[in-house]
């Protein structure tokens, strides 16, 4: 087995299931029932990226801010990574909370990344 055909089966999975949810999801909103509740977390800038760990702490790539936020269960926030020059814009767990984020380089406003690393 490679190095990535791990990481090849969990984006299967995970489009898999994003799929399985397109598909289940009502027309439109006025057929869904339920209520939205409050803010979990509010004052992000560009939150473009989000995970959330076995424990409960939300991981966000904050793009527009160029920073990845870690938001504890009682709503304690750090900032556990910030950029110079790039822009993260996915962030992802796993075993252990450790985290995996993308970070892009973006000449300019509205144009495409020149350059996407995972670290």
């Amino acid at each position: 087995m490679g190095t990535l055909e791990p990481w090849r089966k969990g984006i299967a999975t995970v489009g898999a299931l994003g799929l399985a949810v397109v598909l289940a999801t009502p027309a439109n909103a006025a057929a869904a029932t339920g209520s939205v509740s409050e803010p979990i977390v509010s004052g992000l800038i560009g939150p473009l990226g989000l995970a959330v760990g076995d424990n409960g702490t939300i991981y966000v790539a904050e793009t527009f801010a160029g920073q990845v936020t870690r938001v504890l269960p009682n709503g304690a926030r750090s900032v556990l990574y910030q950029a110079v020059g790039e822009s993260p814009n996915g962030v992802a767990t796993s075993f252990g909370d450790r985290i995996v984020i993308t970070l892009s380089i973006i000449p300019e406003e509205e144009a495409p990344p020149t350059d996407t690393t995972l670290v």
